[in-house]
């Protein structure tokens, strides 16, 4: 088995020759679907017995990159400083102005 093994091919190649996808993917490979050589999307193969594991692993991997996302935005916006009592007055006037 592959395990940590990407291929890469390209839009036009599985549009030519769609078994090359199959194969890499049988061979335990994931593969990496390019456009004008830049990765589009992540195909890794999968069965009928992990395949509702495999959904909610992929949600745990997008959840995790929505919170480094914010975490990345915080620091560079200087949130990540905020002391408590900032975060509280914030708080405090959203919330008074979600009342009106």
């Amino acid at each position: 088995m592959g395990g940590d093994m990407v291929k890469f091919l390209s839009s036009r190649d599985v549009r030519n020759t769609p078994g090359a996808l199959w194969d890499a993917l049988e061979s335990g490979a994931s593969v990496a679907l390019t456009a004008n050589g830049k990765p589009k999307a992540l195909v890794i193969g999968v069965g009928e017995d992990d395949f509702e594991e495999t959904l909610r692993d992929l949600g745990r991997i997008r959840f995790m990159r929505a919170v480094r996302a914010l975490q990345a935005e915080s620091t560079s916006k200087g949130l990540d400083s905020m002391t408590e009592e900032e975060i509280e007055e914030i708080i405090r006037k959203t919330r008074a102005e979600r009342a009106h």
